[in-house]
């Protein structure tokens, strides 16, 4: 069963993505966990934008508007440890989004956070892994990708075909 993690590359004209790669050293602001629930990958996370307010479950299609900002890769898990990411996943979602956290454990280096609030990292490798730890996109894409044997998707060709595909139904 796979399952994907998407990495936003940071926008440079979006001021609170700037200092989140500046602070962590990072070309990534944000990220997403993805799984492939029917015909369709439906991602997780936890986010300000777009309306959200905190955890939620996205469409593929909703989420690369641009797929040229994201960084996609993929790798493979067992059918029991992919139902318990998803059941984790649905165990936090609709909580708020942690503004706390993101200030106290991503911009300044410290562990501060609010329980029961999530960022997207955190939110993130929860759901991968059922624990929580200081991160940020930066990190957790070179953890993800030393602990899993990682492929790269070319998400703006997928996108593409997707579309392609779409207008030729």
């Amino acid at each position: 069963m796979k399952i994907r993690r998407a990495f936003y590359i940071t926008p440079w004209n979006k001021p609170l993505n700037v200092a989140i790669s500046v602070f962590t050293l990072s070309r990534f602001s944000h990220e997403e966990i993805g799984f492939q629930l029917g015909s369709k990958w439906q991602y997780f996370s936890s986010t300000n934008r777009d309306g959200a307010k905190g955890t939620r479950w996205i469409e593929e299609d909703d989420l690369f508007k641009n797929p040229k900002r994201w960084k996609v890769i993929e790798y493979e898990v067992g059918h029991y440890e992919l139902k318990a990411k998803i059941n984790r996943a649905n165990g936090i979602k609709d909580l708020p989004y942690d503004w706390t956290g993101v200030f106290g454990k991503i911009l300044i280096f410290h562990n501060i956070h609010k329980l029961e609030e999530w960022y997207c990292c955190e939110a993130c490798d929860y759901v991968d892994t059922g624990i929580t730890r200081k991160s940020n996109p930066g990190s957790d894409y070179r953890r993800v990708r030393k602990l899993y044997d990682c492929k790269d998707i070319d998400i703006v060709e997928e996108m593409a075909q997707k579309n392609k595909d779409k207008a030729n139904i």
